[in-house]
Order: C-alpha cells, then sequence, then structure tokens
C-alpha cells in the first residue's frame, strides 16, 4: 500500500487503520481508495487514502442488500444513479485484478481479469 500511495502522490493509510491485503474481496467490505480531498489532522492534503464500503447508494436512495458495485463506464455519465458521484465523488481502487461472472450452460463460472504484463 505504501509504494501504491507514493506512486500516486496520496496520503498512505495510518497506521492505526486495521487492513488486511485480500484475493476475494466480496460487496459490503471495507476497502482502501485514493481520493482527492483529505484531511491528515489539520493540514489538507491533495489525495488520502481511507477505508471505504465497496458499494454504491446515492444519497436519494434508502439502504438495499442490492446495491450495485460497478457501473459501465459507457454510460456512467447518463445514469441518474452514477451520474453526480461520476462528477464530483470519485476515487481510486488499487486491485491487480478481478472477477466477473459469466453464465454458461454449466450454471455461472467466475473469470479473473487482469492486466497483461
Amino acid at each position: 500500500m505504501e509504494q501504491v500511495a507514493s506512486e500516486i502522490e496520496a496520503e498512505p493509510l495510518s497506521d492505526l487503520t486495521p487492513f488486511e491485503p485480500s484475493w476475494n474481496v466480496a460487496p459490503q467490505s471495507f476497502i482502501p481508495v485514493a481520493t482527492e480531498i483529505g484531511r491528515n489532522g489539520t493540514q489538507q492534503v491533495a489525495r488520502q487514502f481511507r477505508l471505504m464500503r465497496w458499494g454504491f447508494r446515492p444519497s436519494w436512495a434508502k439502504a438495499s442488500n442490492r446495491e450495485p458495485i460497478n457501473a459501465r463506464c459507457e454510460t456512467i455519465h447518463e445514469k441518474p444513479m452514477f451520474r453526480s458521484a461520476a462528477q464530483h465523488r470519485r476515487g481510486v481502487v488499487p486491485v491487480d485484478g478481478w472477477y466477473e461472472w459469466m453464465t454458461t450452460p454449466q450454471g455461472k463460472t467466475p473469470w479473473y481479469h487482469q492486466v497483461r504484463k
């Protein structure tokens, strides 16, 4: 985490923040996210890592067990659910890869995606 924070010029997570990296993070888990504006005590910092819950709930929506966990980049600025957040409240989640479920004749299968090395 320290290396990632250094590369994007962000304040890292505090040593007091409990976080263990995982290869399989489920929705509703708390994960490190780099946000653009933050505070470190009384000092204003440009970027800061903090733990945030993985999932999305617009300010106008009620809590639900079926909150979305991702959005399509092609339509994120058009959909009312994501439009304001995409314009004003963005963050970066450091990952090595992610799973997407594909429906096959045998059922659902997780497919791992990562950057080609």
